[in-house]
């Protein structure tokens, strides 16, 4: 399972990288192919004297990171023999799972991934996004009035889900739940992803991901966007891929 954004940090993996030559090898390889698309250094941004949270934060550079981490981390546990039988992912962690699952070439995803951070990055308003540790409907409650500016962006365990859109009308529907006795948390994201937030975007993205090509999954590969097994080509095309940035 790959995770998405808001889990990077400064030095993640940081240990591996000096240790283990697998993962040293294969985050370097990321680093070359990013480097011209994202014009920075992976290995800087992570690592490097400079390295500061708040440039690791920024969309543009964080799903890079998150996907070369990811990528390092499975070449790696291939290397010592645990090879993946059913892989998924979620957001940009579903780019990671589908190299695995070879449905896309690490080149390809590079590219997916850069222009989609850059994209994402560049959308307009001010968003956010939150965990609420209830039920969807509970949550589907929390978030009906406030129309068009919220959606829930993921569903994580029956009790868990994602609330993405306006940043001012995520915090107040976060704070109405803590009020409530709901456990919530503000994640540290710098837009709000898989909302209407993203909607601009989204024509631009499409005419890049078709220039991709897409294969059948080798691995077993389940999909965040429709919570089942893929076995379909047209299934994970390119406006997959660009319902995959609106949708949970």
């Amino acid at each position: 399972m790959y995770t998405g954004q808001g889990s990077q940090y400064v030095n993640m993996g940081k240990f591996l990288f000096e240790t283990n030559e697998v993962f040293r090898d294969a985050f370097l390889l990321c680093d070359r192919l990013f480097k011209p698309m994202i014009l920075k250094s992976i290995v800087d941004l992570l690592y490097g004297v400079n390295a500061k949270e708040e440039e690791v934060e920024k969309t543009v550079y964080a799903q890079p990171l998150i996907f070369a981490i990811e990528y390092a981390l499975t070449v790696f546990w291939r290397s010592i023999g645990v090879i993946p039988e059913i892989v998924m992912g979620h957001s940009i962690g579903e780019y990671a799972a589908a190299v695995t699952a070879n449905i896309m070439s690490l080149e390809d995803a590079v590219k997916l991934v850069s222009i989609r951070g850059r994209l994402m990055d560049s959308a307009p308003g001010i968003g956010g996004m939150g965990t609420i540790f209830a039920k969807e409907e509970e949550v589907e409650a929390l978030i009906e009035s406030y129309g068009n500016e919220v959606s829930i962006a993921a569903q994580n365990t029956e009790e868990t889900c994602v609330i993405s859109g306006n940043l001012q009308t995520v915090e107040e529907i976060l704070e109405t739940a803590g009020k409530k006795g709901i456990r919530v948390k503000k994640l540290k994201v710098s837009h709000g992803f898989h909302s209407p937030l993203m909607e601009p975007i989204l024509n631009d993205f499409q005419v890049i991901a078709s220039e991709i090509t897409y294969q059948l999954p080798t691995i077993r590969f389940v999909s965040a966007l429709y919570t089942e097994e893929m076995n379909d080509k047209k299934l994970i095309d390119a406006s997959y891929w660009t319902s995959h940035i609106r949708n949970k």
